[in-house]
């Protein structure tokens, strides 16, 4: 199937996304996406121009994420 813009692009079936749209995936804010990025923790790349996530490293970050035992009280 060939889509005319992004626009007509199911979310999920995306290969590349924004900081916004990584952030929104993430549930975590723009700024601390960038902050990710620029301390290399989070991979990024440029086309023509523009920063963009791929969807498998986000989903690679996602999951290796140290599990951290959370205390009853929340913390």
């Amino acid at each position: 199937m060939i889509f005319e813009d992004e626009a007509n692009l199911p979310f999920d079936q995306k290969l590349l996304y924004s900081q916004e749209e990584a952030a929104f995936l993430l549930s975590l804010s723009d700024s601390s996406v960038k902050r990710l990025r620029e301390d290399n923790e989070l991979p990024a790349v440029r086309v023509r121009g523009r920063v963009l996530y791929r969807k498998n490293d986000l989903k690679s970050w996602v999951e290796n994420l140290p599990i951290e035992r959370i205390e009853k009280d929340g913390t």
